[in-house]
């Protein structure tokens, strides 16, 4: 999903950051190459990561506020991916950076806000 190449595998590349932050991100493969080539510029937390089919994280390490978890998206077969009650990611969200969801759900300031494209409800 995310290959991260330099002219050699482990080298880190120069001018690179990479901040992957408040995701619900589903994969049925390995889901990084490579991430080392970032070092220390390769951010991520508060993420809720999906594997299906064998999918894995590859040689990157969960951080504490990261999760693996089913999402519960109402109906992903009919691409909705709004939230059921219940599920990982309707809190935990670490920084508010929209002031609407995709939906144009107004979000909040001061509530618990999720994590993904749409706020839960």
């Amino acid at each position: 999903m995310f290959t991260f190449l330099g002219s050699k595998y482990g080298e880190q590349l120069t001018g690179s950051d990479m901040i992957m932050r408040d995701n619900i991100i589903c994969c049925n493969r390995r889901l990084t190459y490579n991430p080392e080539a970032l070092g220390s510029r390769f951010v991520h937390d508060h993420n809720v990561y999906y594997f299906t089919n064998g999918g894995y994280m590859g040689s990157t390490v969960l951080d504490p506020t990261e999760k693996i978890a089913d999402p519960q998206f109402i109906d992903p077969s009919k691409t909705n991916f709004r939230q059921q009650p219940g599920g990982p990611a309707t809190t935990g969200a670490d920084e508010i950076l929209y002031n609407y969801d995709l939906d144009g759900v107004a979000i909040i300031q001061n509530q618990p806000v999720s994590i993904g494209a749409y706020q839960y409800r």
